[in-house]
This record gives C-alpha cells, sequence and structure tokens, in this order.
C-alpha cells in the first residue's frame, strides 16, 4: 500500500540532504537502486516536496547535494530494495513533466 513519509522518514532525509553526494543519473541508477530523483536549489522545498512522495513496499527516502558553478544543489530520490520488487521495473523517473520550481520549463 502506499504511503506518504513519515516524521521519522523525513527526518532521515533531512541528515541526508546534508551529505555531499552526486546526483543519481539514470545510467548508475541501476547500481544505486534509485528509480526516481528530483534537483531543488532549496533544501527546505526538497523537504516539502518529499512530503507528498507515496512510497510503496520496498521504497524508501534518499538524497543527498552537491555543488554546481552556480552554487549548491539538493537531490532527493526514491532508493529501491530491489528492481524486481518495483511494479514498473522499465521506468526510471517518474517526475511531472512541468518542472514545479520554474514554471512552463519542461523537465523530461
Amino acid at each position: 500500500m502506499n504511503r506518504t513519509p513519515d516524521i521519522y522518514q523525513l527526518n532521515a532525509l533531512e541528515n541526508l540532504l546534508d551529505i555531499e553526494s552526486t546526483i543519481p543519473r539514470k545510467s548508475n541508477a541501476e547500481n544505486r537502486l534509485i528509480s526516481y530523483s528530483h534537483i531543488f536549489r532549496d533544501k527546505n522545498k526538497a523537504v516539502e516536496f518529499a512530503r507528498n512522495i507515496r512510497l510503496g513496499a520496498g521504497e524508501s527516502l534518499t538524497g543527498g547535494y552537491t555543488i554546481d558553478s552556480i552554487g549548491r544543489l539538493w537531490w532527493l530520490g526514491v532508493q529501491l530494495d530491489s528492481f524486481e520488487q518495483w511494479q514498473n521495473n522499465g521506468g526510471y523517473h517518474r517526475a511531472a513533466m512541468q518542472d514545479p520550481e520554474i514554471p512552463g520549463n519542461q523537465m523530461l
């Protein structure tokens, strides 16, 4: 059954967002078992967004931050126990087509 993250999962995510980590790419997603990722320039917006992610069995929140030429950015994702458990193991990115932070900007 899908559920939104509880307070313990959100607190754990906030701690992960303080750890420098590369952004997951489709080419290395299988190695890291990350089915979804989204990037933010504001850590608080990442946590707010995470509150609305619905997690299924074998899914948990993950994330981190990195730095590019503009500055720090945070990413959050859904990590899987295994791709075999996931109902749609052919997919990678389950985000909206429009970037919620930049209206009119196509994400895919």
